[in-house]
């Protein structure tokens, strides 16, 4: 009686754990929308000051300072944070993801030689996943199934764990994002080798 009841306690947890999983994952990928009127307003306000895109140093700590999206979950929003974090153009912003990847040009599947700054694609959902190389493997993305946590939905994690943990398809790396690039993409030459920050 004793197994049976243990039996049915580890479904018990395992049905739960599925149904966060699969209430995470509707609530990141069936947004219609990857930015939207904000991303335009925050686009146009910090670039009247500046005359090219973000480095690889300032999107990082555009990501690590900006622990949510105008005081809600980055979650659905991966591509609003590229723009946000890249202080890439206008012309460059797309509404979704798979839109953005379709008007730029992949470099390689190879996700460890993408360098700091490079933009990772997959096909998931109806809008596709967008994130920033961040080091050897590893990329900053708006998703609540990141390695290590920034804030609410946003973070650093291994693109190959990534992707086997939501099924996405891998679609490469590029170095633009419909023609924009990351100040200074090209020469930073391969990432290093990725050491995770472990919580205290």
């Amino acid at each position: 009686m004793m197994n049976h009841f243990v039996l049915l306690a580890a479904c018990f947890v395992a049905f739960a754990q599925l149904s966060v999983a699969a209430i995470t994952d509707a609530k990141e990928f069936s947004r219609k929308l990857n930015v939207d009127a904000s991303d335009f307003k925050f686009a146009a306000a910090h670039r009247s000051n500046l005359t090219s895109t973000n480095s690889y140093a300032e999107a990082i700590e555009y990501g690590r300072n900006n622990p949510t999206r105008d005081g809600g979950s980055w979650a659905g929003w991966c591509a609003a944070l590229m723009v946000r974090a890249g202080n890439l153009p206008d012309w460059s912003i797309c509404p979704t993801a798979i839109d953005a990847y379709s008007k730029s040009t992949v470099v390689s599947y190879d996700v460890y030689n993408a360098p700091s700054g490079a933009f990772h694609w997959w096909d998931v959902g109806e809008d596709g996943h967008v994130a920033m190389a961040t080091d050897h493997g590893w990329a900053m993305m708006a998703s609540c199934r990141v390695t290590e946590s920034w804030g609410d939905c946003i973070g650093n994690t291994d693109v190959t764990t990534y992707t086997a943990n939501t099924g996405a398809r891998y679609l490469g790396w590029s170095y633009d994002y419909d023609g924009s690039e990351i100040s200074g993409v090209r020469s930073s030459g391969p990432a290093p080798k990725h050491v995770p920050v472990v919580p205290k």
